[in-house]
């Protein structure tokens, strides 16, 4: 198994390490981008491919807001879900391509 490991990353971490507290850094390495974990917004998708760094400081887990979701796509990189299909895409990011344009279409419906 290769783990990757952004330099930037782990810069944001230990950032948010020496202003917060360690605990909450660990566990919340994206409160310093997006604001916290508790994010007002509607209709989000946040779709993450384990292969981007930045996936570290997205939201991968619930509890969600209604109309917000989360895709984990292992084995694919930053925006691979935006690319064109290909016949040699992972069933996980073919399922998140469907699972967002899902979502999108009920959105669109009310």
């Amino acid at each position: 198994m290769v783990v990757y490991v952004c330099v930037l990353c782990l810069f944001c971490l230990l950032a948010c390490m020496v202003c917060l507290c360690a605990d909450l850094a660990i566990q919340y390495p994206c409160c310093i981008f997006q604001g916290g974990v508790d994010i007002a917004g509607t209709n989000i998708v946040y779709a993450n491919g384990l292969i981007d760094p930045w996936h570290v400081l997205s939201v991968t887990y619930g509890p969600f807001k209604e109309g917000c979701t989360a895709f984990i796509m292992p084995d694919n990189a930053h925006c691979s879900n935006m690319y064109p299909p290909r016949d040699s895409d992972t069933p996980e990011l073919k399922a998140a391509r469907a699972g967002i344009i899902e979502y999108i279409e009920v959105w669109l419906s009310q």
